[in-house]
């Protein structure tokens, strides 16, 4: 990531706007996720550019040959390479620019490297479901399970997930997050812990009293990936061969835009 107001001397040209260049594996919401990121800052995005070429590099990451797509040569990746100009900038916002769009980039790659085992799980968490006796199921199992099932079948952009314990009385339940548990953006010790507990603080207020697996919220954060709205959360009980509520799965991301128009 490289952000610079370019100048002849220094850069070999000039322009009246700053400059925002990107070098990155070839990923999905690259162009979405980084202009939401600047537009939230203020800034209107004059020019995007956006070819996708093969690249060649070696042991130490040195371009060795570029190709105008990856099936130019075998050992060749798909990298973006990107272009915005956006309002020009003072100098002294350059350096926090370049990480707001790194911390972009970041959880794009950790969010699409772990989109299978974020739906496998949520797949795991339907087939639980449809294991449960009768008597230890909940009057909504079923249609927790075809929610699940339509969610699944792409409409709901898996952006993280994680898993809690939970202990409490009628009043609140206790969650804990479970070490290990957290995919995509959550997925990365200490940092995505902390992320994990205030996205989805408040959640146990008056848990353990609702009676139905399926909780449908909000997260207390916006989304880096693909629109800077609030994230949604998907919350499904845990439960033991008692059909005691022992723990919560949190799956969280984003309903897809036909969501919000089909009945």
């Amino acid at each position: 990531v490289r952000v610079y107001n370019p100048e002849q001397e220094e850069h070999g040209w000039r322009s009246n706007d700053t400059i925002v260049e990107v070098v990155a594996p070839d990923m999905p919401f690259l162009v979405d996720s980084i202009s939401a990121a600047l537009n939230r800052r203020g800034m209107t995005i004059s020019l995007t550019i956006h070819p996708v070429f093969g690249v060649s590099r070696d042991a130490k990451g040195v371009v060795t040959a570029v190709h105008e797509s990856k099936d130019g040569d075998e050992t060749a990746s798909p990298e973006a390479i990107l272009r915005f100009h956006v309002d020009r900038q003072p100098e002294n916002v350059l350096a926090n620019l370049e990480r707001l769009v790194s911390s972009v980039i970041a959880d794009i790659k950790l969010a699409t490297s772990d989109w299978l085992k974020m739906k496998r799980q949520a797949e795991g968490i339907r087939s639980e479901l449809g294991s449960r006796a009768p008597h230890e199921a909940c009057p909504d199992v079923e249609e927790v399970r075809s929610f699940l099932n339509w969610m699944i079948n792409d409409h709901f952009l898996f952006i993280a997930t994680c898993r809690f314990s939970m202990q409490g009385d009628a009043q609140r339940a206790d969650l804990n997050l479970v070490a290990d548990s957290a995919l995509g953006v959550l997925r990365g010790g200490s940092a995505g812990d902390e992320r994990a507990e205030e996205w989805v603080s408040g959640l146990g207020v008056d848990l353990t009293a609702f009676h139905y697996d399926l909780l449908v919220t909000k997260a207390n954060a916006r989304s880096s990936i693909h629109r800077p709205a609030y994230m949604d959360c998907v919350a499904i009980k845990q439960r033991n061969e008692q059909g005691e509520a022992i723990g919560l799965y949190c799956l969280i991301g984003l309903f897809s835009s036909g969501a919000y128009s089909t009945p």
